[in-house]
Parts: structure tokens; C-alpha cells; sequence
């Protein structure tokens, strides 16, 4: 089975997929974008063009994954979306234009 794992950090935003054979883990591929999400920050707060270079990050990787037909995908963050005061905002504004939980598994066949 092949599963993507993305990551949306403080600066970079990533994702892995990976063959997973038992438990056994190989990458197949991985692919990096520049996001920069805390020079978003403004009073402990991403603002709102941080939320959106967020969830486009997140569509084009999307896209990659849709053309190699991987389905499944989980979606973490690190302290970008952990150490701000709008947490709940951000995380609903990313699954609102995305359809990924932050944190929770997601097949993109439902996204």
C-alpha cells in the first residue's frame, strides 16, 4: 500500500510517500516547498494569508498525489500550527479548502 505523509512545519511544508509492506517502510518520493508560516505570525497569531500559503501548499501537493494515484494521506503539524493562539481557526480554514484534518488520517478519494 502506498501511503503520503504531510507535514506543515514552521518554514518548510513536505511530503513523503512511502510503499508500506507490513512493516516494512520504503519512500518512493518526497518533494519540499518554502512556506515560511512564521514570518505569518503576527501577535502569536497566523494570519490569514499564513492560513492560505498553507492550504495551498497542501492543494499542490494534492495534485502531485492525485496523479499517482495515491489515496491515503495524513496530515500533521509541527509548533507552525501548534504554538499560535488561532489554532482552530487555521486547522478549520485548512480542512474548509482542503478536506485534510490536521493530525488525522485522509483518504483524498473523500477529500
Amino acid at each position: 500500500m502506498k501511503q503520503a505523509i504531510m507535514d506543515i512545519g514552521s518554514n518548510s511544508m513536505r511530503v513523503t510517500v512511502y510503499e508500506v509492506d507490513g512493516t516494512v517502510f520504503r519512500i518512493l518520493f518526497k518533494e519540499k516547498i518554502m512556506a515560511g508560516l512564521a514570518g505569518y505570525v503576527e501577535n502569536k497569531k497566523l494570519s490569514p494569508e499564513g492560513i492560505e500559503c498553507a492550504y495551498t501548499g497542501l492543494l499542490e501537493f494534492r495534485e502531485i498525489l492525485e496523479s499517482l494515484n495515491i489515496n491515503h494521506v495524513a496530515v500533521f503539524a509541527t509548533a507552525s500550527l501548534r504554538n499560535i493562539q488561532n489554532t482552530a481557526e487555521a486547522v478549520s480554514a485548512i480542512k474548509a479548502r482542503t478536506g485534510y484534518d490536521v493530525g488525522a488520517t485522509r483518504s483524498l478519494i473523500t477529500a
